[in-house]
């Protein structure tokens, strides 16, 4: 086990407990160090997973999260990365070196994680894997050491869904579960009768099932690809960290919180803007797939106070001709920004209540005024009809 945050301590008050995971060097798989299984499902190594795996370690360590009922309590950290196992928090601790990312390491740091968030009916979980993933009737979860064993690739994969269903035996009433992976078949997956995979956590008893909200945020649907950039932070992972800042941010009582109702609906607005500028092919499902809500919407991070999030608004005209002569702006409390040249305006204003304007300078088209409207995160794209 790495912890890169916090100690193993499993008692105390209630906080929030960390685990992530990132594998982009597949030992087994082409490309790897080897010895390369025959015949596996063609993948290959990935770059996006560690830089992803980082990233979220980095907002955690970096004292980003807040939750005045469930500080964080610890951020246990698993990486396969062909460059660099190392590790530095952003809390200024020195840099560590962090254990790979193989079935039985990841095992360990499972058990311990949990251990740590079964201590208090308040603490709040989140598991996070980014890497390959596979789907046949259950989403499969690849370790670095997948296809170990080639009479069996399967014996060191991890079974999500029966990992998660054992997680209801947990005590803690908030878990969160975001797989940001590939939930893809194969030909030869389909036509083998024993697909399996290792359960984190069995359910050995339907009386030690207990009341959760538990949603899962997959990063695709089942049967398509997730996309990561060559060597950066993953399109999942890009947009939950920015609604984790804000953009999936809901206010209640005077207060701007990112809850487990608010936040994968976000996540997949935010991929969905990114979507609409890119070809059919390219673009990413993101799917909240939702999960257990039996003790209802739970917080998982507050904004700090006074910080306001920020929305992605754009702003193009009904009918669609109009948007390429159109100039837009908007006005808030009496001040007024024009868009820096005509067209489409895409910016990010901060929640608040806004009035949106067009003005043409020529052309068949009058100018206008849209009347009040107030903008929450995390998306607002409005058509003006002129």
């Amino acid at each position: 086990m790495t912890l890169v945050f916090g100690t193993q301590q499993h008692v105390g008050d209630a906080k929030t407990h960390v685990l992530i995971i990132g594998v982009g060097r597949y030992k087994h798989l082409p490309g790897g160090p080897g010895p390369i299984t025959p015949n596996v499902p063609p993948l290959g190594q990935l770059q996006s997973p560690p830089a992803s795996a980082r990233a979220l370690a980095d907002w955690f360590t970096g004292n980003e999260h807040q939750n005045p009922d469930a500080p964080l309590g610890s951020v246990e950290l698993l990486l396969s990365d062909a460059n660099s196992q190392q590790y530095a928090p952003q809390d200024g601790s020195p840099a560590l070196e962090i254990e790979r990312a193989e079935i039985m390491n990841i095992m360990r740091a499972f058990d311990e994680w949990y251990r740590r968030c079964n201590a208090h009916e308040d603490n709040v979980c989140l598991f996070y894997f980014c890497g390959h993933g596979l789907h046949k009737q259950n989403t499969y979860l690849l370790p670095e050491d997948f296809a170990a064993f080639p009479n069996n690739w399967w014996f060191n994969a991890i079974d999500f869904d029966r990992t998660y269903n054992g997680m209801r035996q947990c005590a803690a009433k908030t878990q969160y579960y975001v797989v940001d992976s590939c939930r893809q078949w194969t030909t030869g997956m389909m036509q083998n009768l024993d697909v399996t995979g290792q359960t984190l956590m069995q359910t050995t008893s339907l009386s030690n099932i207990r009341e959760r909200t538990a949603p899962r945020l997959f990063a695709t649907a089942i049967g398509l690809p997730a996309f990561g950039d060559q060597g950066g932070v993953s399109r999942l992972t890009t947009a939950l960290l920015e609604c984790l800042e804000g953009s999936g941010a809901e206010k209640q009582n005077e207060k701007w919180l990112v809850s487990t109702s608010s936040l994968g609906e976000s996540v997949q607005k935010l991929v969905n803007l990114k979507n609409a500028t890119l070809p059919q092919g390219d673009r990413q499902a993101v799917d909240p797939a939702g999960g257990d809500a039996a003790v209802g919407p739970r917080v998982l991070h507050m904004l700090p106070a006074g910080v306001t999030p920020k929305v992605f608004v754009t702003l193009d005209c009904d009918p669609d001709a109009a948007t390429p002569s159109a100039l837009f702006y908007f006005q808030r409390k009496g001040a007024r920004q024009d868009a820096p040249e005509p067209g489409q305006w895409s910016t990010r204003l901060e929640a608040d209540i806004y009035e949106f304007g067009v003005h043409f300078p020529q052309g068949p088209y009058r100018s206008w005024l849209k009347s009040a409207e107030s903008i929450r995160p995390p998306v607002l794209a409005l058509r003006l009809e002129v």
